[in-house]
């Protein structure tokens, strides 16, 4: 009996470690990371995973800015917060001719994150999921 619930205890102590909780998530999230993958899905439910030969950098900075470093080193910044488990992002500044921004546009992401090495970013009004790594 003893043991069960020391089991219990643990697991759920475990699966709450999973996602950062309050200014957690702003410590977390901090740093660079890279695009690996972009999820596109379809209205039939079907998915079409993009991967890129040089894939853009995104740094998250302290004061609720950050930079997307391109390739040819094209530069857009933006403004992030959190609310919830959704990511708020805003463009700040010129940002890059269409085809060189189709990512992490304005808008709210959800975030869900795998240990703490990986996150994925989605967009439910494009449909698209961004998977970053450190």
């Amino acid at each position: 009996m003893k043991y069960s619930l020391v089991c219990a205890i643990f697991f759920s102590a475990l699966l709450s470690c999973n996602n950062p909780k309050g200014s957690d998530k702003d410590s977390f999230i901090l740093g660079k990371w890279r695009l690996i993958k972009t999820v596109v899905f379809q209205t039939n439910d079907d998915s079409v995973n993009l991967g890129c030969n040089t894939c853009p950098q995104i740094a998250f900075i302290k004061n609720h800015a950050g930079f997307i470093k391109r390739p040819r080193k094209i530069l857009s910044y933006f403004n992030w917060e959190f609310d919830g488990n959704e990511l708020n992002i805003k463009q700040t500044g010129p940002v890059p001719d269409r085809s060189q921004n189709d990512m992490l546009n304005n808008g709210i992401y959800k975030i869900t994150y795998n240990q703490f090495q990986e996150i994925a970013l989605f967009d439910s009004v494009n449909n698209v999921k961004y998977i970053l790594r450190r």
